[in-house]
């Protein structure tokens, strides 16, 4: 899914959710290093192949194929 909202006047917000694809260059990597060059992005949850949800992953989170992140960051 995907939304975006306004956290002020003119000022936008991206909530989205995906999933790492087989053969995604995500598989094997952490939180952290994805989301690095990333500015004002946020994994709120992973929810991995057996369905296990971890809420607020840690930077060292290692990214399986089959994983769903919810995400939150600027539109840019």
């Amino acid at each position: 899914f995907l939304d975006i909202f306004s956290k002020q006047s003119g000022d936008e917000r991206i909530l989205a959710e995906f999933t790492v694809d087989e053969g995604s260059t995500l598989a094997g990597q952490t939180v952290g290093s994805v989301i690095a060059g990333c500015r004002d992005v946020v994994v709120l949850a992973i929810v991995d192949a057996s369905q296990k949800v971890t809420v607020a992953p840690g930077a060292g989170a290692l990214l399986s194929v089959g994983d769903r992140l919810t995400v939150i960051g600027d539109e840019d």
